[in-house]
């Protein structure tokens, strides 16, 4: 369907998408350290990490058909008429209302992705190292997806009047590309320690 002339499935339920592999990659690398000897001091906190890793795939797995659902919304708005001034108005709200809703979809995405990437360092650092690239591929397709989720945000502020909505929106992604940005730089470190 991806790959189809269709507007949706689209970026936003890709990078949703992506980061559900993430997150897999990460509690992958949390199972292949479970049951290790040499590992026998993190192994409750990989066991934990296996867990919430498995809750997040799940969640942005879910959210492949949340962004559809709203993209839908605004293609809908998009088509009310506006004959009328009312109709002008009324449909100008309806898309400015879809528009924020398609925001918060990818704002999700990205902070759950920012999610997966702490738990990808984690499984870097302490992980087993035999997986460690398995490690840093969860962290480096967590921030692919976190920054194609904030791409979609991006295009939505466009329909958005709303001025204290879209600096919201615009401090939310700049801390997400921070943050993320460390975390890519200190699993980076790791790796070069240990490859």
């Amino acid at each position: 369907e991806l790959s189809s002339g269709s507007p949706t499935p689209g970026g936003g339920a890709a990078s949703a998408l992506v980061g559900s592999i993430a997150a897999s990659l990460s509690s992958m690398v949390a199972n292949l350290t479970i049951g290790k000897k040499k590992y026998a001091d993190v192994e409750s906190e990989m066991k934990e990490i296996a867990k919430e890793a498995v809750r997040l795939r799940d969640e942005l797995f879910s959210i492949v058909d949340e962004d559809v659902e709203v993209f839908n919304k605004i293609m809908d708005a998009l088509k009310l008429p506006k004959e009328t001034e009312e109709q002008a108005r009324l449909r100008k709200e309806k898309i400015e209302q879809a528009s924020k809703e398609a925001c918060e979809v990818p704002l999700k995405t990205a902070r759950l992705c920012l999610d997966v990437m702490r738990l990808s360092l984690r499984v870097t650092e302490k992980g087993n190292k035999n997986a460690i690239s398995d490690g840093a591929c969860s962290a480096y397709f967590a921030q692919s997806a976190l920054r194609g989720a904030l791409l979609n945000i991006r295009i939505n502020l466009k329909n958005i009047s709303d001025e204290n909505y879209k600096k919201m929106m615009q401090d939310n992604m700049q801390n997400l590309i921070k943050e993320s940005s460390l975390i890519l730089e200190k699993v980076e470190e790791k790796i070069n320690e240990v490859m």
